[in-house]
C-alpha cells in the first residue's frame, strides 16, 4: 500500500492487546503522526486507554487523547479487524471521531497494518506489542 501524501492522515502506530481464557483487554493504542480533521491538519500522538475486559475481535470505542504545539486533540477511536490480511500480517480498520481544541469532532477512517510483531505468554495471559503505520482509509 503507497504511503499517504502529506494532505491526508498517516503515521506510525503501536497497539498492545493482553489474553486470557476468558477475553481480550485491548489497548493502548498509541497513533504518531500526520492527522486531517476536516479543515484542520494536526501533527503529535494520540494515546488510548485500555478496554474492559471482552470476548471480540473488534476493538471496542476507546477514548484517545493527545496534545502538541498548543492545541489538544480528543474522541474515541475503534476498529474492525481486517480477515483479508490476516493470514499473512494484523490488520484493522479503525473508525476515530475527533476534535480539535473542543470543536465539533471529525470523523476519521485510518487503515492499518502491523510489520512488527511481538508476543509472550505466561501461563494462561498472553500479550502482544505491535507497531506498523496508518493511512487515511
Amino acid at each position: 500500500m503507497v504511503r499517504a501524501t502529506a494532505s491526508e492522515s498517516h503515521g506510525d502506530i503501536q497497539f498492545t492487546d493482553e489474553t486470557d481464557g476468558s477475553g481480550v483487554v485491548y489497548g493502548p493504542i498509541r497513533l504518531s503522526g500526520h492527522f486531517k480533521l476536516g479543515n484542520v491538519s494536526w501533527d503529535g500522538d494520540l494515546i488510548s486507554g485500555q478496554s474492559a475486559l471482552v470476548q471480540q475481535a473488534d476493538i471496542p470505542p476507546l477514548a484517545m487523547s493527545g496534545s502538541d504545539d498548543g492545541h489538544t486533540v480528543g474522541g474515541t477511536c475503534s476498529g474492525s479487524l481486517d480477515p483479508t490480511l490476516d493470514q499473512a500480517t494484523t490488520a484493522y480498520d479503525l473508525s476515530c471521531t475527533l476534535g480539535v481544541d473542543g470543536a465539533a469532532p471529525t470523523t476519521l477512517a485510518l487503515r492499518t497494518v502491523f510489520t512488527r510483531q511481538r508476543a509472550r505468554c505466561s501461563g494462561r495471559i498472553c500479550w502482544s506489542d505491535d507497531a506498523g503505520w496508518f493511512v487515511a482509509g
